[in-house]
């Protein structure tokens, strides 16, 4: 009842606001008419370069940036704005210009803007670790930047699934989870190992989890992927890195926001199972299948065919996922922001609620409510200093019954139709002594989903996150002309704690016996004892802490044709964990060169020492080198004069050996021990047992990444067309491996980790994006792609004479299985001759495999490889439409060229399993044959149930992602609302694959944990 209790006072609020916020602009409006409001001016301008020639298509930001008008094709703009209001002139390839109304206005006003080299302005500015900036016209390397403003859109409590197609070289595979525990895994340039290619996330330069942010607190997203970029991190950054730079306030700017958002979530595909009367005669007809005698009688059958439903006493029929899930979850957003300043102060803050609820309907309905707020603070000292302070917290609440969401999918997908009723009757059983009702449950289990939902007690997982910057700018040009200094110290603690009550009702298995009279006789058989406790406990409690030392020197001076840039970086980080875990701790020291000759010719070079706590003596430290050049032809004079198409195009390449430890584990180095049961001397003494656990190698040392990348930048077509494509090649060798397979098993861990690994990972990625402008009319089209594919070049493995076998050579996400020829008895004649299968007992209806090595056996050595299961090519598509306030955005995803195992329990019924509503066109010689499934087993089906083609099938898909349909009301002459937009949101909307069972990126969703869903939001947001 609370939970209802507050879901109804949010959406009242939500709705409130709304009507507010319309009640006011109307309020505004009407004041307006009446002549009340402060004087507005009209303001008619053209702007133009020093030249004279009209730009069209500059951005005019009115209203302290709550506006953004556009100039037409001849340069032309007219806005009404208040009297005294500032105006900022914004163009590609221009300096910004600011226009005080103030000071005067005339009509038929010329702004004049100043040209600036393109992509080298405040806006191109590419912030790197350590704060170290280049612009986007003279970086060397393969850096990918976003706005937050370009990921909002999307209805969702987890960044990281926002991020799926929306940058170059980024990918996100999208995984299953209940309550925003679904977090997408995120990769850069694919796989670069043979496993552990976690990248890095780093907020306002420390490594922090991106998913306690909203994008309404991100500035901009940028991943690291190539050698000049990553080295400015250090040990941890070779599979690439993901920055976000938290927003900050902007001198002359003003920025109060409100947003309010409110949708549901549907389940976008659910698992089916057969009832109770399907399951029985399936199971008599695998029961005789095997040889054996059939359980359910006819009567049984007609008993489960008339079922009255989940309490039919004797024969229930329980259609788990109805009588336990709801249709929809629930979400809930609100946040606000609240930013500005002056030359001297500038400051932001914003805070949020976000809110989801679970699909369970039975119990309390689990309920995660997140609560958020991030201060920065910027501050001029003197003339020679600047501070600043980040503050942010983060509250995340979940509130659920005793099981989570696994636990209770897992129920849901494995109890049998028929397994129990829900309630035992009170005329047979009556609720126990603390008021519980008697549960079924089965002869073989002691669970009732119904029970353990409701009485089965609750939990309360608590997340508590504080993170503190403070740092410190010098200005050190009166010591040394073009330097300056920057120092920062970073907090993190983290706590995470989980109060639980365990209670639980009683549960009885039912038997029912024929009686010396014929009839039936009714056993009870007591599976679970009632229990009832009000003891809470906090359990699972965690606790760690980060501390972050950064300080940087830059140098930047012009000397006549040459731009050089000098930085050095010094970084420090440590996570402490409570307990015995052990301490990540790592130093980072880089001093990096940048030169730009004649605004055309680029030269990049960096040198690092990086130090780990997971290596020992020399080894501990280790050289880290980077380098790169840029040549932008645009500014060559056979292109400059002679292909007025070209606006911009710059050629780049650039190359480094990066130390890695993020996947070498701790104390490798050396000898260890642990305590391991006991020995006992004379049948009565007894001492404790240590066991040798592990031979150190104090000569391991550090993995590397040898890399380079080469690529083209282009603005073509009048600066409509942007065009960016890479190619890149990394070695990564040293890989930190125990040979047990070369060297058998035999030595168990009497081996030592060695440095021997080898994976090469190359591939292409390509960005287009077009945009223009027609009258009111804006629009965007964009498209990027990364293809990848790795090698394996030396691992630990079998030799096996085979070549089918070989893994050498073969991508690290090759799947190996077995080419099914068929179904014995419909596609290959049993009686004919063929290849023993040395897998168990088959017959008819099995499964037929081909001898690969014709040995005339089939076992192990007859696998080969038969596809990858990572995918080799991702996609993102998007259009972007601008009429008039109406607004209109549409992303598209797809990952091509990869395969899944279709070996999840929803496919593998056999045994004492719960069947799936595959399983009603098995095949059998009479029941069915026309059936395409193998025959249904009571054994474990060792035959029919190994990676096989029989068991694959592509995973390519298309998806909408995401979609929003907008409508802005802009009035910026109004005292309060400036600004207001409506919009509707949507996630997961449509997916085109081949597999309409399940979701090719999440094939358990729904199965052994919450569906992929499909969320529909609507909202509105304010701007005053």
């Amino acid at each position: 009842m609370r939970n209802k209790s507050r879901i109804k006072e949010i959406t009242l609020f939500f709705i409130i606001l709304l009507t507010l916020g319309l009640n006011t602009l109307e309020a505004q409006n009407k004041k307006q008419k009446e002549a009340r409001k402060v004087a507005a001016v009209e303001v008619s301008a053209v702007v133009t370069d020093e030249k004279g020639n009209v730009i069209p298509n500059a951005a005019v930001v009115v209203g302290e940036g709550a506006m953004t008008y556009y100039t037409d094709q001849n340069g032309k703009f007219t806005v009404k704005v208040k009297a005294g209001s500032i105006l900022i002139i914004e163009a590609l390839g221009f300096e910004s210009r600011v226009v005080d109304t103030s000071k005067g206005v005339s009509k038929n006003m010329k702004v004049v803007v100043n040209r600036k080299p393109l992509f080298a302005g405040e806006k191109d500015i590419l912030e790197l670790p350590g704060w170290i900036k280049n612009t986007k016209r003279y970086q060397v390397g393969a850096v990918s930047s976003t706005s937050g403003t370009a990921i909002e859109t999307y209805p969702d409590m987890i960044t990281n699934n926002a991020l799926q197609g929306k940058l170059l070289g980024l990918i996100s595979i999208m995984n299953a989870g209940g309550l925003a525990n679904n977090a997408a895994t995120l990769y850069i340039r694919g796989l670069q190992r043979e496993g552990g290619n976690g990248i890095v996330t780093l907020v306002d330069g420390v490594e922090r989890d991106i998913n306690t942010l909203i994008p309404e607190e991100i500035e901009t997203i940028e991943v690291l992927k190539d050698a000049t970029s990553k080295i400015l991190y250090g040990p941890r950054a070779a599979n690439g890195v993901l920055m976000i730079k938290t927003k900050r306030g902007e001198k002359h700017k003003r920025v109060i926001r409100v947003n309010a958002e409110y949708g549901a979530g549907l389940p976008a595909i659910m698992p089916e199972f057969v009832n109770s009367y399907d399951y029985a005669r399936l199971y008599n007809e695998a029961r005789i299948n095997d040889g054996l005698l059939p359980v359910y009688t006819d009567a049984d059958l007609q008993g489960y065919q008339n079922s009255t439903g989940a309490n039919d006493f004797r024969y229930p029929d329980i259609d788990y996922y109805d009588y336990f899930l709801k249709k929809n979850t629930e979400y809930r957003k609100f946040d606000f922001e609240f930013s500005g300043g002056n030359d001297n102060a500038q400051y932001m803050f914003v805070g949020s609620y976000n809110g989801n609820s679970g699909l369970q309907k039975i119990g309390e309905t689990p309920q995660r409510d997140r609560m958020t707020a991030r201060g920065n603070l910027d501050v001029k000292v003197n003339d020679y200093i600047a501070a600043y302070l980040n503050i942010a917290g983060v509250f995340d609440i979940t509130n659920r019954s005793s099981l989570d969401h696994s636990q209770t999918f897992s129920a849901l997908s494995s109890h049998r139709p028929n397994e129990y009723p829900i309630y035992i009757p009170e005329t047979i059983l009556q609720p126990d002594s603390a008021g519980y009702p008697a549960f079924g449950t089965g002869l073989y289990m002691s669970e009732n989903l119904h029970a353990d939902l409701q009485y089965g007690g609750f939990r309360k997982d608590q997340n508590i996150n504080g993170q503190l910057n403070f740092g410190l700018d010098f200005d050190l040009n009166d010591l040394v002309k073009g330097l300056t200094a920057k120092a920062q110290i970073s907090f993190d603690n983290y706590f995470y704690g989980a109060q639980t009550l365990s209670t639980q009702a009683p549960t009885y298995a039912q038997r029912w016996m024929k009686a010396p009279d014929g009839s039936d006789s009714l056993v009870l058989i007591m599976k679970r004892m009632g229990n009832k406790t009000d003891a809470m406990i906090l359990t699972n409690t965690r606790s760690y802490r980060t501390t972050s030392y950064l300080g940087t020197l830059n140098y930047q001076r012009k000397f006549g044709n040459n731009n050089l840039q000098a930085d050095f970086l010094s970084n420090y980080y440590l996570a402490e964990s409570a307990g015995e875990t052990q301490d990540l701790k790592f130093v980072n020291n880089v001093l990096r060169l940048h030169l730009v000759n004649q605004d055309k010719y680029i030269v990049e070079a960096s040198a690092g020492y990086m130090g780990t706590n997971k290596l020992i003596n020399e080894n501990q430290y280790a050289a880290s080198f980077a380098g790169g050049v840029g040549w932008i032809l645009s500014e060559e004079s056979f292109i400059k004069d002679k292909l007025k198409g070209i606006d911009f195009l710059k050629l780049k390449a650039s190359a480094g050996l990066l130390p890695y430890d993020g996947q070498t584990s701790y104390n490798l180095y050396r000898d260890r021990w642990n305590d391991n049961g006991t020995v006992r001397f004379n049948n009565n003494l007894t001492f404790q047992r240590t066991n040798f656990a592990q031979v150190g190698n104090p000569d391991l040392k550090w993995e590397k990444s040898s890399e380079f990348n080469i690529g083209v930048e282009a603005l073509m077509l009048n600066k409509k067309l942007w065009i960016e494509a890479n190619y890149f090649n990394e070695l990564r060798y040293d890989i930190v491996q125990r040979l047990d397979q070369i060297n058998a098993m035999m030595y168990g861990t009497l081996l030592p980790f060695e440095n021997w690994g080898k994976v090469r990972n190359q591939g292409v990625e390509v960005e287009l994006k077009y945009s223009d402008r027609v009258d009111q009319l804006f629009y965007q089209v964009g498209a990027n792609l990364i293809y990848s594919k790795n090698k394996v070049l030396q691992t630990d493995y079998t030799d096996y004479p085979e070549d089918n076998l070989e893994i050498i050579g073969q991508a690290s996400d090759v799947m190996y299985g077995y080419v099914a020829r068929g179904l014995f008895g419909k596609d290959v004649d049993i009686n004919s001759p063929h290849a023993f299968q040395a897998f168990g007992p088959y017959q008819v209806g099995d499964i037929a495999y081909e001898d690969l090595n014709e040995d005339n056996l089939i076992d192990d050595l007859d696998r080969k490889v038969l596809a990858n299961s990572f995918p080799r090519a991702h996609i993102g598509l998007d259009i972007n439409l601008n009429y008039k306030g109406f607004g209109l955005y549409v992303l598209g995803t797809s990952q091509l060229g990869f395969s899944n195992w279709m070996n999840t329990g929803y496919y593998w019924n056999r045994a004492e399993d719960k069947y799936s509503a595959i399983t009603l066109d098995r095949y059998h010689p009479t029941n069915n044959p026309n059936g395409t499934y193998p025959r249904l087993t009571t054994t474990d089906g060792a035959n029919n149930f190994r990676n096989s083609t029989f068991w694959i099938e592509s995973g390519d898909f298309f998806r909408i992602k995401n979609a929003e349909l907008s409508y802005t009301i802009n009035n910026e002459q109004t005292d309060v609302v400036r600004k207001v937009k409506f919009f509707a949101r949507g996630s997961n909307l449509l997916l085109l694959t081949k597999n309409r069972i399940f979701d090719p990126e999440a094939k358990n969703a729904g199965l052994t944990n919450y569906p992929v869903l499909m969320n529909i939001t609507g909202g509105v947001s304010l701007s005053f």
